[in-house]
């Protein structure tokens, strides 16, 4: 076999702090952006039901639109970001050094 170096078992532990740091901080500022969008998107879907005037079958009409393509795009956004973090810590985890 050739000459592999033996890994420092302190620069890989610094490295998976480090990494479980980046993490922690990723989670948060993600949930903090999240409730955040989601503040923005309930003071919109507000606004709009009190500026509507539901008597006009126009406004009714763009009021259905609005819900039947705004509602899949925010769906599959969520579903998206869940899906690429779960995906990101699982490659976190196999990557760990050790068994």
């Amino acid at each position: 076999m050739a000459n592999e170096p033996d890994p420092d078992a302190a620069r890989l532990d610094s490295a998976r702090q480090e990494v479980q740091g980046f993490l922690v901080k990723k989670k948060r500022f993600a949930a903090q952006l999240w409730v955040l969008a989601g503040f923005f998107e309930a003071v919109f879907f507000i606004l709009m039901l009190v500026f509507m005037d539901f008597g006009d079958q126009l406004y009714r009409f763009l009021f259905v639109g609005i819900l039947l393509i705004y509602t899949p795009i925010i769906t599959f956004t969520w579903r998206n970001a869940v899906k690429i973090d779960h995906l990101y810590y699982r490659l976190v985890d196999e990557l760990k050094y050790g068994d």
